[in-house]
Formats: C-alpha cells, sequence, structure tokens
C-alpha cells in the first residue's frame, strides 16, 4: 500500500474482519531489529490471527521473511519498518535503501489518505483486506494490486504494529481488462446481428441471448437465461427437445447440430412463426450455440408468389374445364353420331370414324384431369376432405392397388392456400410410394386436434433403407418447402413391419384463426 499521487481509476475496496487472539505464545528476540526491544518474530497467520514462533534466532526469521515470495513488510505502532521481505524492495524500487527502523510515510509521502486510514484502523485492531486496489508510481505508472493489514499484538494482548501483505496483480488486472474489453467488443458486435444467438448448456438451459433474441421472441434476456430453451419452442418440439439432447449424448450422432433447418418458433405471447435454425456444439466449453433467423418475411413473398402461380393455375383449369373440356364434349357427340352414320352405309371409312370418337373422349378425359390438377381442392372447408377422397377413387385399384382415406372427424381448413399445399403433399406422398417404394396398399389419415392438423401417408413399400434416402429422395425437399410456407413440418421414417410414413404437422398457432378445426 505504497502511493505517489492519489489518482483513483476505479476506487478501492476493503473488507474489515474482527481480529482474533493469537493462538501461540508470544515470544520476544533480544535486540529485535535493533530498534525495539519488544517486537515479536512474526512468521504467519492462523484462524486469521498472528502465530509466533518460541526460540527462534533473529536471524532464522530475518531470513524467512527476506525470502518469502510475496511482498510482505512488518510495522510498529508508528509504522515504522521492522522486517521486510525481497519482493517488498523490488516491488516498490527500495533495493538501494535501507528501510529498517524508517517511518513508512517518510518512503512513501504521498501516500494515499485511504490507505492511511486503513492503517490506523488496522492498528485499532482491525484486519483488513483490499482484492483489488492501485497506486502510482514516481514515473506516473499506474500498478494494480491486492493487499491484507494484520494487526500483531503484545504479551499483554495490546496491538504492537501490523503486518502489510500486498501483491502486484497488474497483469493479471490488464489480462482481466483485456478478456472483459473482447467481451464487450464481441457483446457489441452480437448485438448488432439480426439474427438471434442462443447459447445453451449440455442439459438444455439457456447461458446467453443477444438483443436480436429479445426482439424476436418478445422476452428480456433475464427471463430466458437459466430457463430450459424449449421455452421457445411450441409442440411437438417442446416435448421432444430433452430426449434429443439426451440421445445426441448417448450417441453423438446428429440430427441437427451442425446442419441447418427450418422449423417452427414461440414468442413469448404465444404465437408461432417459421425460422430457419443453424447448431452448432462447443464441446471444449460444453455449451451449444443457435443461430434463428426470423424467415416469415420470406415465407411470406414465397406464399405471394404461389398464390399467384396458383390463382393462374385456377384460371387456366377453370377455362379448360368451362371451355374447351365443354366443346371437346360436344365434338365427342358429333364424332359419335358420325360413327353411328357411316357404320351400315360406308362400312370401310367406320373404323376411321371410330378412332377420331376414341381420340376425341380420350383427350376429353386427360384436359378434365388436367383441369382437376389445376384446381385440386374446391374453395370451401370440405375442399381438401372433398380432394383427397378424389385423389383415393382415382388411385384405388383393387387387387392391384388398395388406398384408402381415413378421417376420424370432420376436418375444415378453410383456407384454400394451405388445403392446396396438403393436398400437393399427399399426392407427392403417394407418387412416391408407387414410383420408388412400389407399395401396393397406401393409407391416408386426415386428422385434427387442439395442438395441430395432422396429414400422414402410410405405405407398405419398400420403405427407407438409409437415412441419406429419407433427408434427400423421395420427393422430401418438395414436400418440406409446401410444408414450411403454411407453417408445417415434414417428417419421413419407416414404419414398424416395413414400409414409409409421411407425415405433415400444421401447428395450430401457425394457421389463421378460424382455419381448421
Amino acid at each position: 500500500m505504497n502511493a505517489s499521487t492519489p489518482h483513483d481509476p476505479s476506487g478501492s475496496a476493503e473488507k474489515d474482519r474482527t481480529a482474533l487472539p493469537a493462538d501461540g505464545e508470544i515470544v520476544y528476540p533480544p535486540g529485535w531489529g535493533g530498534k525495539t526491544a519488544n517486537s515479536p518474530a512474526i512468521v504467519g497467520t492462523h484462524a486469521d490471527s498472528l502465530l509466533m514462533v518460541d526460540g527462534q534466532s533473529e536471524e532464522l526469521i530475518r531470513q524467512f521473511v527476506e525470502h518469502l515470495p510475496v511482498p510482505v513488510a512488518m510495522f510498529d505502532r508508528h509504522m515504522r519498518y521492522l522486517v521486510v521481505s525481497r519482493r517488498w524492495l523490488e516491488h516498490y524500487d527500495l533495493e538501494h535503501r535501507e528501510v529498517i527502523g524508517q517511518l513508512h510515510y517518510d518512503l512513501f509521502p504521498d501516500i494515499p489518505v485511504r490507505w492511511r486510514i486503513a492503517h490506523q484502523r488496522s492498528l485499532a485492531g482491525q484486519i483488513l483486506r483490499c482484492e483489488k486496489d492501485w497506486f502510482e508510481r514516481d514515473n506516473g505508472e499506474i500498478e494494480w494490486l491486492r493487499w491484507e493489514l494484520c494487526p500483531w499484538r503484545t504479551a499483554s494482548g495490546e496491538v504492537g504494529g501490523v503486518i502489510l501483505f500486498s501483491e502486484i496483480i497488474t497483469d493479471q488486472h490488464q489480462a482481466e481488462q483485456l478478456v472483459r474489453d473482447r467481451e464487450e467488443r464481441m457483446r457489441s458486435l452480437l448485438d448488432t446481428v439480426a439474427d438471434a444467438i442462443v447459447t445453451i448448456d449440455s442439459e438444455g438451459t439457456i447461458q446467453s441471448v443477444n438483443s436480436a433474441t429479445e426482439r424476436m421472441f418478445g422476452y428480456l434476456s433475464h427471463e430466458l437465461v437459466g430457463q430450459n430453451v424449449r421455452i421457445l419452442m411450441p409442440e411437438p418440439y417442446y416435448q421432444e427437445h430433452d430426449n434429443y439432447l439426451r440421445r445426441y449424448h448417448a450417441t453423438r450422432q446428429p440430427r441437427l447440430i451442425g446442419t441447418g433447418r427450418e422449423l417452427v418458433a414461440r414468442r413469448k405471447d404465444g404465437s408461432t412463426f417459421p425460422v430457419g435454425l443453424a447448431v452448432n456444439e462447443m464441446p471444449h466449453l460444453g455449451l451449444f450455440t443457435g443461430i434463428v433467423r426470423d424467415i416469415s418475411a420470406e415465407r411470406a413473398l414465397q406464399k405471394q408468389v404461389l398464390e399467384i402461380a396458383s390463382e393462374q393455375d385456377r384460371r387456366i383449369g377453370q377455362e379448360l374445364h368451362d371451355s374447351i373440356q365443354q366443346q371437346l364434349t360436344g365434338l365427342g357427340l358429333l364424332a359419335q353420331n358420325l360413327v353411328d352414320a357411316v357404320t351400315d352405309h360406308y362400312p370401310v371409312e367406320a373404323p376411321l370414324a371410330s378412332r377420331v370418337a376414341s381420340g376425341i373422349k380420350e383427350v376429353t378425359r386427360q384436359v378434365h384431369l388436367l383441369s382437376r390438377g389445376l384446381i385440386p381442392v374446391e374453395i370451401d372447408a370440405e375442399g381438401l376432405s372433398a380432394a383427397l377422397r378424389g385423389l383415393v377413387t382415382r388411385l384405388n385399384n383393387p387387387p392391384h392397388l388398395s388406398c384408402v382415406l381415413r378421417c376420424p372427424s370432420p376436418v375444415q381448413v378453410t383456407d384454400n392456400f394451405t388445403a392446396t399445399h396438403l393436398y400437393r403433399i399427399a399426392q407427392e406422398a403417394v407418387n412416391n410410394a408407387l414410383k420408388h417404394s412400389h407399395a401396393d396398399q397406401i393409407e391416408i389419415v386426415l386428422a385434427s386436434d387442439a395442438a395441430a392438423l395432422t396429414l400422414e401417408v402410410r405405405d407398405n413399400g419398400l420403405g427407407i433403407r438409409n437415412k441419406r434416402q429419407s433427408s434427400q429422395g423421395m420427393g422430401l425437399r418438395i414436400m418440406q418447402y409446401r410444408a414450411g410456407l403454411i407453417g408445417g413440418t415434414v417428417q419421413i421414417d419407416a414404419r414398424d413391419g416395413g414400409g414409409t410414413r409421411v407425415r405433415c404437422t400444421v401447428f395450430r398457432g401457425s394457421l389463421p384463426h378460424g382455419q381448421s378445426r
């Protein structure tokens, strides 16, 4: 505790503790220091008290203190030096000065008032400690230190002086400051990022979030830190997350970590929104970092583009149905009349007329199918169910193919955009089952509950042979894209006993109010 100029860049803190009586017997070596006859040889502390050593020579005590690896000095009641360590002399540039017997304040006349007060408090019996303090050297350089003041007592129990331990921690302070500066720069950088960044531990507990997380989810930082990251997830992710973490720790086989994925997230108010999520592991820290990007605007734009395209398809389909198909139907009737007329009178031309009539009939059928494909779902609450029944009717062809629709209770979807994409997902899954899995039994299940609307396509085909096939093949990307546009997800997995299950889930919070029931 030495200084030349009272310049305080950060302030100081002292911690008081009550002095305790010494445990050991106090011994007074003769001629101690050549200055004071009653100066005890103090070599350490025990239970916050000073211990004295019996029968030790003055020279032994001096050598012991002198070679202590820390800066330490012993003073009498007037703050005169009794003994010091070499490290003390080195730290305070006193190697070439005689300090024993000198007044501490003569060597450091500009010592701060706060330290003079601390000396007096310790001389009054208090044990004081400061974990971080500062002083300024004569050259203007600021040094940081921690110190402790401990009184030593005479045989009568009176305070005979103080022991001062002082350790220079400038390098440590500068290293800590460097770390704090880096953390602050990193925090500032993370807070400027538009994406939410969430760090969790191995148990899924949130350790930190950036400002974008607060804006995106509606929580304050302190409301999230310490919570399980499930708080940001709707069903079914809320229930599945802990099992996923346990499975990953047990097998080290990631399904999401190290890859990007589009999911649905939940805000504080309970509303959901589509997000792009990338998760990476920091194994040396036992942490996972998730980067969450709100893709609501992208989804809205994609939906708008597809709505325009769907409307164009609808107009073309309507034109095919109302105009071209009607004309073809009329031509078909004329062709059939022609066949009837020439059969008896022109037997040579009759086969040609019959081929024309059959061709017109086939073209009429193809145009009808094309128009139905362009307008798969009627604009009413029962349109999706009706469209799926039509799909099943067209496909069902016993004994070669059995295709059934199961709908335990009526499912009404009033938004034609959502209904159309659900139909397209079912259509794609059915086509995959026929073309790639060679299934001869297909089951379509449509259901709705309080949490979500669910569409499943199950088959008894070849199934999924490997993980890569399930993630990249079978048109899954197309189905995932369509599901994402309506706020849903698609999962594909193998069925017990063989075959494949494609499951599309549209969460209730992602549907416009009143859209399905």
